[in-house]
């Protein structure tokens, strides 16, 4: 989860793609939840898919009972909402 932390702070296009990577592979759904919080930050378009996958079929829940759906959802509105703001 810090490793994920650390990649956000980053803004580099290959720190999306690892945390695309991790939120569609990593077995701690911990760690997946920080990944997709990590991309509601710095994500673009290139994770959307992999938040989309996220928020559809990742049943994980953080420590806190919160569910992976739930972050991947907001970073999608995170994402998209700078997306529109780039192309006003």
């Amino acid at each position: 989860a810090e490793y994920c932390r650390e990649l956000s702070q980053s803004h580099d296009a290959r720190a999306i793609a690892q945390l695309c990577e991790i939120l569609e592979d990593d077995p701690d759904p911990d760690v997946r939840y920080v990944a997709a919080e990590a991309l509601a930050e710095i994500g673009d378009a290139t994770a959307i898919k992999a938040l989309k996958r996220a928020r559809k079929h990742d049943k994980g829940k953080d420590y806190e009972g919160l569910p992976v759906a739930d972050m991947a959802r907001h970073a999608l509105k995170q994402i998209r909402r700078r997306l529109k703001t780039k192309s006003s």
